[in-house]
């Protein structure tokens, strides 16, 4: 399949993102900014920076920002819904409900057990602790509103349904025996894709596929762009707080930028799981032409 230099989830993940953050720290921190750019374009005049290039300078600006702010959502956000969840391949079909997902009391026992069992050393349990600190601290603001939401209204993931639950992992299995993969215990028996099966999945449907990759490609554009402008929210949360300090702005503004940032994380949770379903249709829906 042909794809452009730039692609929709540039657009959507990255230049968006990136201009939303520079824009408005740009506000609480340099109030004139757009002024002075206006002042220093005329400047330009006759020059090879003349015209729209101060344009294109702040694209290029906003769509590194944007790369970056895309690497850390991924080590922040989605490590956060990983966690406390799991990967959607695990939670749409899984037998327990999300309502047991991971309590800091569940945390530790599981590490615990996994020392004692010697399958992690205590240097890594430690590391695991810490980097599961330093993410809720980064982004508390979102996590505080998502426990409220999830406790108060229910608001969660949830699985597939039956009979389509049950149909579906008899499917996959189905497509792993016939694909001759050698999976370590049934899908059926574990009641979800155990491990990182879903890449097999994915590269099946990649590659026989052409009229699923283009909505799988619009699900990962949305939930890319969900995701980062998630964690911009949860930025701007903090740098409206250091303002706050400076200028006196209103705490309601920050309450709005995490309420933002929750409602951005489930759209990124909603996208990335409809993403998760549309490779699995497609994948046992090639399989059963084949057959």
């Amino acid at each position: 399949m042909k794809q452009n230099p730039f692609s929709f989830y540039d657009f959507l993940g990255y230049l968006i993102p990136g201009g939303v953050f520079t824009c408005v720290i740009s506000i609480f921190y340099i109030p004139d900014f757009w002024g002075i750019i206006g002042d220093f374009s005329p400047k330009l005049k006759g020059s090879i920076f003349a015209g729209s290039s101060i344009l294109v300078a702040l694209i290029i600006v906003f769509y590194i920002v944007g790369h970056l702010i895309s690497l850390l959502s991924s080590s922040f956000v989605e490590k956060y819904l990983t966690d406390m969840y799991s990967w959607p391949s695990q939670y749409l079909f899984i037998k327990k409900s999300t309502e047991q997902s991971k309590s800091i009391r569940g945390y530790f026992k599981y590490l615990t057990s996994e020392v004692k069992t010697d399958k992690m050393s205590r240097r890594d349990a430690v590391r695991c602790v810490f980097m599961q600190i330093v993410i809720a601290v980064v982004l508390a603001p979102m996590i505080a509103v998502e426990r409220v939401m999830y406790r108060l209204l229910g608001v969660r993931p949830t699985k597939l349904p039956e009979p389509l639950n049950g149909m579906l992992l008899k499917k996959l299995e189905c497509f792993f025996n016939k694909s001759e993969i050698d999976v370590p215990e049934s899908i059926i028996t574990t009641g979800y894709l155990k491990g990182d099966l879903f890449r097999f999945v994915y590269h099946f449907v990649q590659e026989n596929s052409e009229n699923h990759i283009s909505k799988m490609a619009n699900y990962v554009a949305l939930y890319g762009f969900s995701r980062n402008l998630c964690f911009v929210f949860v930025l701007l949360f903090w740098a409206s707080l250091l303002q706050y300090q400076i200028t006196g702005l209103n705490y309601q503004f920050s309450i709005v930028l995490a309420i933002a940032a929750s409602v951005f994380f489930y759209g990124f949770e909603k996208f990335y799981r409809r993403y998760t379903l549309e490779a699995l249709m497609a994948c046992i829906s090639i399989r059963d032409k084949e057959s």
